[in-house]
């Protein structure tokens, strides 16, 4: 039973028993928040900024009332796809929590620097003193710095010191950095609010003499690096085309952005029968070589093959590499197995935490299998024990995550496309369907993932076992260097019709875009009639599913594709529409359909109807 309330809230009850089963909180139009008795919850990211618990102390005369905001409960509460695992639409278990009724709060937290020390001065307030993680531009540098973890847990005050001079390649040298702070309680599962400090290191000459602040000339040159990991093995056989695809794009739009001489992209493959080049020892070295990059630099990191969580609601993220026989869960129950096979996101973290470039990007391109996977994919939804992984990653490092996850290889590797299809729309995006334009065109992480997101499920169709790629935004930059996009966002590439023409992908079907229409008098379209006929266009496609001739996107230009044009007049009722199709710059046919204007969508539908007739795969 579904109860509503004038506070913006729903709850869902179970008759059998009169319990409440969860309560839905309505924050905005957009955001929202899932809640069980027990305390666990799911939200919207927005709902995560806005919202908070109270927790009073009256024993404590300097701050009685104590802000817990929603995003510090997730190491032990936050459930993703909580609402469907409650009313049985997605088969998932839920996390085994404590009920949320006692807080054990984490320590407060005040920063000072002096002489290029990191100052940080702890309050137990009664919940002990648990990790104290070191963030640098959103990025995190440093665990714990506790000493004795044990010992200092139980301290009532403490204070920790950490030597900025140690972190030198992590720093901007031209602009304010953000070193931020955040403590957990002694049990690990309440972090505190993040406390922050600016910081600009000192710019010595030889001798110590202070150098002049450098200016905009003198900055230093922003170089891209990647690494392209793809691993063709149990049952995949395209894993490393889709990395050798993705290293060729990078390359080239990286190269037309930053310079060939800057741009350096490594490329790990194994494919069926061939050498192992992705083994862990290789993938490790080359993270540890790009601990070589600068603060300002930009790096990517791409992995495409099996992905198996590990260990449970609360367990790891591991990626299976070169040498790897199972994507069987219980394959990584052998020590000696995840060691030398598996790469987790705890050792990923642990690698990019050292590397300096504070732009990151992660793309993974997985194909989740084994006993465990297939269950909780059934409902071809992301499970919750990744997502909190790659949450973890992903806040932690302050990078960009874009992760899109099959159920098994054959709908990893779709027959409609011959490959991952995560690749296949970041290739999309390359060839012209995700540029920013200012100008020239260029490719911008946000409008890039924004589209593999949105286009995923749609190529998806009909396959199965896809689900919605998890996508999470990193952390925002400021300042002007080479390669900023808007704020929140960057650039990693230029893309130029040389660029476009070497990104192959597999075209099964053939595209149409619709460009324009306009009203012959008016010079405009008067009538919508361009996203009239777009939405139709989607809609037959979304109808057919793995079986429609063609496929759409919203793109000014993508090579190959045929466009369709319209001129139409509008005299009262009376409307006549010209249209022309074109492959390319070729005219491939011309029509001319009327109608009335109370009667558009027949219209639209017509338009349509004949413009399929001149789209052939």
């Amino acid at each position: 039973m579904l109860s509503s309330s004038f506070d913006n809230t729903i709850k869902a009850w179970d008759t059998n028993t009169g319990k409440e089963i969860a309560t839905l909180i309505a924050v905005d139009s957009t955001n929202w928040v899932v809640t069980t008795p027990s305390g666990l919850f799911d939200a919207s990211p927005g709902a995560m900024k806005l919202m908070y618990y109270v927790v009073n102390d009256p024993t404590d005369c300097d701050e009685p009332w104590k802000v817990i905001e929603l995003d510090q409960l997730k190491q032990r509460y936050y459930q993703p796809g909580l609402l469907p695992i409650l009313m049985g639409y997605r088969n998932e278990p839920l996390r085994q929590v404590p009920a949320f009724e006692n807080v054990t709060l984490p320590p407060g937290i005040q920063l000072s620097i002096q002489s290029d020390k990191l100052i940080v001065q702890l309050n137990n307030r009664k919940g002990g003193i648990g990790p104290v993680s070191v963030f640098i531009n959103g990025a995190e540098i440093v665990e714990d710095l506790r000493r004795d973890p044990k010992g200092d847990s139980n301290q009532n005050t403490l204070s920790l010191e950490l030597p900025l001079a140690s972190f030198t390649n992590h720093f901007y040298t031209d602009a304010q950095n953000s070193i931020r702070v955040v403590a957990q309680n002694w049990e690990g599962w309440l972090r505190s609010r993040p406390v922050e400090i600016s910081y600009k290191p000192p710019i010595t000459a030889r001798g110590g003499v202070p150098e002049k602040t450098p200016s905009s000339v003198d900055r230093k040159t922003v170089r891209f690096r990647a690494v392209a990991v793809g691993t063709s093995n149990i049952g995949l056989h395209f894993a490393h085309s889709d990395a050798e695809q993705i290293a060729n794009g990078l390359t080239l739009a990286a190269s037309e952005l930053f310079g060939p001489a800057n741009v350096k992209v490594q490329l790990l493959v194994t494919k069926p029968g061939g050498l192992a080049q992705s083994t862990k020892a290789a993938i490790v070295k080359a993270l540890v070589e790009a601990q070589q990059t600068k603060a300002e630099d930009v790096f990517v990191l791409h992995l495409s093959g099996h992905a198996v969580n590990y260990g449970g609601e609360n367990g790891d993220l591991y990626f299976l590499l070169a040498g790897a026989t199972s994507a069987d869960v219980s394959y990584l129950n052998d020590p000696a197995i995840r060691q030398q096979y598996a790469l987790s996101s705890q050792e990923l973290i642990g690698y990019l935490r050292k590397i300096p470039a504070k732009k990151k990007v992660l793309i993974l391109d997985v194909c989740s299998a084994g006993k465990g996977a297939e269950k909780i994919l059934a409902a071809r939804d992301v499970p919750g024990s990744q997502i909190r992984a790659l949450d973890r990653l992903q806040e932690r490092m302050g990078l960009y995550v874009l992760a899109g996850s099959a159920a098994d290889a054959v709908s990893y590797e779709a027959n409609l496309y011959g490959q991952g299809l995560v690749t296949y729309a970041l290739l999309q995006g390359i060839k012209g369907a995700a540029l920013r334009r200012d100008g020239e065109e260029f490719l911008d992480v946000v409008t890039w993932f924004t589209h593999v997101e949105n286009q995923v499920p749609i190529l998806a169709k009909g396959v199965g076992g896809i689900q919605k790629p998890f996508y999470r935004k990193g952390s925002h930059w400021g300042g002007s260097v080479p390669g900023q996009a808007s704020e929140g966002s960057f650039d990693i590439g230029k893309v130029t019709e040389s660029v476009k023409t070497r990104i192959h992908i597999a075209e099964p079907r053939p595209v149409l875009l619709v460009k324009n229409f306009q009203e012959v008098t008016e010079i405009d379209d008067v009538l919508d009639l361009k996203s009239k006929v777009e939405s139709a266009l989607n809609d037959f496609i979304a109808s057919r599913g793995s079986d429609a001739p063609m496929l759409t996107m919203e793109a000014k230009d993508y090579p190959g594709a045929y466009t369709l044009n319209g001129l139409y007049t509008l005299q009262g009722e009376a409307l006549s529409v010209s249209c022309k199709v074109k492959k390319g710059s070729v005219s491939v046919g011309d029509f001319v359909v009327t109608g009335t204007k109370s009667k558009l969508p027949d219209l639209v539908q017509a338009v349509l109807t004949k413009a399929k007739e001149f789209v052939k795969p």
